[in-house]
């Protein structure tokens, strides 16, 4: 881990996911899978040597939808806006990923395989979440 803090922050993420299945473990299948996957990738990207600012960013990017939802589900936003919100924030970290990819040239270095595993992972959650979107009841 290349700075402390960010292995002090997954760390924390590895474990608040997992207390978090653990106390929501009657949630759908889907809940907990993600919370699963969440723990996983917290340690899986500690592991790797590039990459894991950008992927934090488009992880918050992912929670702002997650957040929409939550705001609506207390009515505290229209449906509308919670769907446009998840929409998104879905879109936008696989958009941000693709560009950095193919237009990083030299300024950036290769993902090594850690973080490639998380990159891919980013688009598949957003395609995910954007075939969700139009269920948001």
């Amino acid at each position: 881990q290349q700075q402390w803090y960010v292995g002090e922050f997954l760390a924390h993420s590895f474990g608040y996911f997992l207390q978090d299945a653990a106390s929501h473990w009657d949630q759908s299948p889907l809940v907990l899978l993600h919370h699963v996957a969440s723990s996983l990738a917290a340690y899986v990207l500690a592991r790797g040597a590039c990459w894991q600012g950008f992927l934090l960013t488009m992880a918050q990017i992912g929670e702002l939808g997650s957040l929409s939802v939550q705001l609506y589900d207390l009515g505290f936003v229209s449906r509308r806006l919670a769907r446009v919100a998840l929409l998104w924030s879905s879109a936008l970290p696989i958009a941000f990923s693709a560009a950095a990819l193919l237009f990083g040239g030299e300024q950036i270095d290769r993902p090594d395989v850690p973080s490639g595993c998380m990159l891919a992972l980013v688009l598949v959650m957003g395609i995910m979440r954007i075939r969700e979107t139009p269920n948001l009841a």
